[in-house]
């Protein structure tokens, strides 16, 4: 429900728009902006036996006959005992507007905002520490605890999911793996590789990475360039090419076999 303020008290007094009293008048209460009537109530609640209806009587003092509460924005027209309106009051509402009232109290609950309007929220209590020495904070998704701290060093929860050997490391169902391979030197600029992986992969790798391993591969000193020719769940052929400007050098061919290492990284479920 909106927030409820009170419009007039009533030992207010009413003057029509000549400075005079208006015994015996009355006042409509209006949406703000409309001609649309809007009710008034007796008291703050706003609860049931309380409704004013749309209009007020103003006593012989020219003072409201009964308390005026409401809620929201009203237009006020002032008429005296001859049904003539004398004066008005439009837009009244709650100073600063409905955004800066506050709503009505709710135990165990603190009070907060959206950036427009406050409401009451759940307070999120941190427990009790006493008695919880060497234990951390948690959670169960809905209720904050306390659990008993991992010991130095311990791995953390996820690290369950982590494993690794020398040539190997998984997180979840990522499996890297390294190993090692000699190609086959046959002379001239290329010569080729078949790896063979000590662990197959559930699909093809989405990564294999090559490293060559020793150098002096030709009398002119240079060093090849590699690429992936084929790649399965279970292995791939690695060729390696001695480029150069002028073809006909031949100490640009190999005179060595290839010695590398490779990295291949792909799925591997448990």
């Amino acid at each position: 429900m909106p927030a409820a303020f009170q419009l007039y008290r009533k030992s207010q007094t009413f003057f029509g728009d000549d400075g005079q009293e208006i015994p015996g008048g009355y006042l409509s209460f209006f949406e703000a902006g409309t001609s649309t009537p809007k009710h008034v109530y007796a008291n703050k609640s706003m609860g049931d036996g309380t409704d004013n209806g749309v209009t007020v009587a103003l006593d012989a003092s020219s003072r409201p006959s009964l308390a005026i509460w409401g809620s929201g924005a009203y237009d006020v027209k002032i008429y005296d005992a001859d049904d003539v309106q004398v004066g008005e009051d439009l837009q009244i509402e709650i100073p600063g507007g409905e955004a800066t009232a506050l709503p009505a109290l709710d135990p165990d609950k603190f009070l907060t905002n959206d950036g427009a309007v406050m409401s009451w929220a759940d307070i999120l209590q941190v427990p009790d520490p006493t008695g919880h020495a060497d234990q951390v904070l948690s959670s169960d998704g809905t209720t904050l605890t306390w659990i008993d701290k991992p010991e130095d060093g311990a791995a953390g929860a996820d690290a369950t999911n982590v494993t690794s050997t020398s040539t190997t490391f998984s997180v979840g169902d990522m499996l890297g793996q390294t190993g090692t391979g000699t190609g086959t030197n046959i002379g001239g600029r290329s010569q080729s590789a078949t790896v063979t992986f000590a662990t197959a992969f559930d699909s093809t790798p989405v990564f294999i990475g090559v490293q060559v391993t020793n150098s002096s591969l030709s009398t002119g000193g240079t060093m090849p360039s590699w690429s992936i020719a084929t790649s399965s769940t279970t292995g791939c052929t690695i060729t390696f090419t001695m480029g150069e400007i002028d073809d006909t050098r031949s100490d640009f061919n190999f005179n060595a076999a290839v010695t590398f290492k490779y990295f291949a990284l792909g799925v591997k479920a448990a």
